[in-house]
């Protein structure tokens, strides 16, 4: 893993046309984020915090993600979410679920706006059971959590978790326990937030 890491990197110090630079960046990106799955002993805040940088780099490359007179001090994550690669939507999932575990601020602050439809289905959903929806709503409790000034209302999120409800057909199972258990895994995504989102709540009214 370090040995490709390496051989990504030393090939981003050769001058390379803007889009092969890109794509280097988005592999190079790639292998960090399953390096930070399978090292045990790897400290994800600073792998995080060390790829962060690079996602933004990348990102910021893409000027098309951003819809007309949007924020760009944010990252549009519906945008991110329609790219035809995943590592993008990987790297904000696991930004915005160590941020919900370790009650650390996100690496990057996401505008959760969806301007267009989002994916019906998509290899990073069948990998990671966690539906499209239902990650914007953990970037906005987060936000919320962390009392952003672009943070949504608390009731807005806790309705969407309410009423949230997977899709029917969205994906074609071999046998019937394995589409019982894809929505049993989206179902408790889905709790495992509201459960989450009550506890920002608590939180907030306390203090």
């Amino acid at each position: 893993m370090d040995y490709i890491q390496g051989s990504l990197a030393a090939e981003l110090t050769l001058d390379l046309a803007p889009r092969e630079m890109q794509k280097r960046w988005s592999e190079w990106l790639h292998v960090s984020l399953i390096k930070t799955v399978f090292i045990n002993n790897l400290n994800a805040y600073q792998a995080l915090r060390n790829i962060a940088p690079i996602f933004l780099q990348v990102i910021y490359s893409m000027p098309t993600l951003w819809p007309a007179h949007s924020d760009l001090a944010r990252v549009p994550l519906p945008g991110i979410l329609n790219l035809p690669t995943h590592q993008f939507a990987y790297f904000s999932l696991i930004d915005c679920t160590y941020a919900m575990v370790s009650g650390l601020p996100q690496q990057v602050e996401y505008d959760t706006t969806i301007h267009s439809p989002l994916p019906s289905s998509s290899r990073y959903q069948i990998t990671h059971g966690f539906p499209n929806e239902l990650l914007l709503m953990l970037a906005d409790i987060n936000a919320c959590r962390d009392m952003s000034p672009h943070a949504r209302r608390w009731e807005h999120i806790e309705h969407q978790l309410l009423t949230w409800q997977s899709r029917n057909g969205e994906y074609a199972f071999a046998e019937s326990w394995m589409t019982v258990a894809w929505y049993a895994v989206q179902e408790s995504w889905r709790l495992a937030l509201l459960i989450y989102l009550y506890l920002v709540g608590l939180y907030s009214w306390r203090f």
